[in-house]
């Protein structure tokens, strides 16, 4: 399954290391905290194999990068692939 996720990101800077930041807003929206910190560090575990949970696409949308301090501005809305 996936789901589009659509952020209003205009005029609105964020890191190019964005990554981790989107998955801790993720992991944070689906689990509370107690869950959160195991289903992330191991994963869901079936006999000896280990699966994670979702994965998730980079963020696309308009975007102006900014040399000088490593950001991307968005000029429009941005999405995700979940």
């Amino acid at each position: 399954m996936r789901i589009r996720i659509v952020l209003d990101l205009q005029n609105i800077k964020i890191p190019v290391n964005y990554k981790s930041i989107l998955q801790g807003v993720i992991y944070n929206a689906l689990f509370d905290n107690k869950e959160v910190s195991n289903i992330h560090d191991s994963g869901y575990h079936l006999g000896k194999r280990k699966f994670k949970l979702f994965t998730f696409s980079e963020l696309y949308g308009k975007t102006t990068y900014i040399k000088e301090t490593k950001e991307l501005l968005f000029s429009s809305e941005a999405y995700f692939d979940f």
